[in-house]
């Protein structure tokens, strides 16, 4: 996903964003999306079971990433 940086992450999942709310407007509802770097094992698991998903992100916030930001060093694999 960086050219010269080794990583686990190869892969990006599409979640709800963690911070911005949807928005209400005239216009309609604006919902904003946020990327999640995940490992070639989690990708895997979630297109083998997509229930994975939600799995996947409940571990990533009981390991304390709250806001699911993409760690490039992550070792380890939550699938």
């Amino acid at each position: 996903m960086h050219i010269g940086v080794e990583s686990l992450i190869t892969a990006l999942l599409i979640v709800e964003d963690t911070e911005v709310k949807p928005q209400h407007s005239v216009y309609g509802k604006t919902e904003f999306m946020q990327l999640v770097g995940i490992t070639e094992s989690e990708l895997q698991a979630i297109l083998a079971d997509s229930t994975n998903v939600d799995k996947l992100i409940e571990l990533m916030k009981a390991d304390g990433n709250l806001e699911l930001v993409t760690d490039m060093n992550r070792s380890k694999s939550y699938l």
